[in-house]
Parts: structure tokens; sequence; C-alpha cells
């Protein structure tokens, strides 16, 4: 069997220190390619919708596009895109209306503690 120590960062530990966690065996390791795989391939075919939904954001006419100043908070009007292009393809993904809408909530509230 093979085993390996994984070291994970806690960003819910107000002291900030790195801890060791799980050894996994071969079994793990599958599994974790599998998940990683499938999480690559939904965030790949994200990315082209999302791009996509720019043009329609700037089409939309809830923007003021012509009184954006490059030269005066520049980044505004693209982080205000951004934001709501990911947090509508994130709402996608949040089961709801499912059965398991309450655990997926529940995982990435979890998750988000170690990103």
């Amino acid at each position: 069997m093979s085993i390996g120590i994984e070291l994970i960062k806690d960003n819910c530990n107000f002291l900030n220190l790195p801890r060791y966690i799980s050894i996994t065996n071969k079994k793990d390791m599958s599994n974790r390619n599998k998940i990683k795989a499938l999480a690559i391939q939904m965030l790949q075919d994200s990315q082209k919708e999302m791009e996509a939904k720019i043009e329609k954001a700037l089409n939309s006419g809830a923007l003021n596009i012509d009184d954006w100043d490059e030269n005066s908070n520049s980044m505004i009007l693209p982080k205000v895109i951004v934001v709501a292009i990911m947090e509508d393809e994130a709402n996608q993904y949040k089961a709801t209306g499912t059965s398991f809408e309450k655990e997926v909530k529940k995982e990435v509230a979890n998750l988000k503690c170690f990103l």
C-alpha cells in the first residue's frame, strides 16, 4: 500500500499555521484524480460560458459604458462584470431545489475556509 502525507493550508486557523492531514492510499489518490479531472472539466466549460456572457453584459444596458474612464477607476466596470458573471455561473452549481442543496451549501462553506 502506497501512502502519502499532505500539507494543507488551514485559513480557518487564526494562527494560519499549516497542518498535516490525511494519510492517503492508492484508492484515495485514484478518487482524487477523478474528482480533479471532473472539476477541471467543469471549470473549463464554465470559463467558455462566462467569456460568452461578457458581450451580453456589455450589451445589456445595465452598465453605463459611456461614462467609463480608463484613467479613473478603470477596473470598476470590468470587476462588476466579472463578479456578476461568476456569481451567475456559481448559482448553476449550487444544487438549488434538489435534495443535495443543503449538503452542497454546507460543504462549500467548509471548503471556503481552506481556499
